[in-house]
């Protein structure tokens, strides 16, 4: 099954991410790191059969590129707050 590929302490939230999907909500998202440092997120949507189809993307190219974003706007932030000359954008 495909919760195997998960780490064990994320796979009760996905479960409750289809619980909740099979009592009505349309879809649901989660993200989760794992042990490896790797982040997944885990997607479940309401299949046409009744059932829920999941799907897992790995996203830990886009939460370092989010990480290495908000390191860049606190630095730059940091020095237009200390800069004694005006700074033009």
């Amino acid at each position: 099954p495909l919760l195997e590929l998960l780490p064990e302490g994320e796979r009760a939230a996905t479960e409750a991410l289809h619980a909740r999907v099979r009592a009505g909500e349309a879809a649901g998202e989660e993200e989760f790191q794992g042990a490896d440092g790797r982040w997944v997120a885990v997607q479940a949507l309401a299949a046409p059969d009744g059932g829920v189809a999941t799907v897992l993307r790995d996203v830990t190219a886009r939460k370092q590129a989010e990480a290495e974003l908000r390191a860049s706007e606190a630095e730059f932030r940091a020095l237009a707050a200390t800069a004694s000359d005006a700074i033009i954008t």
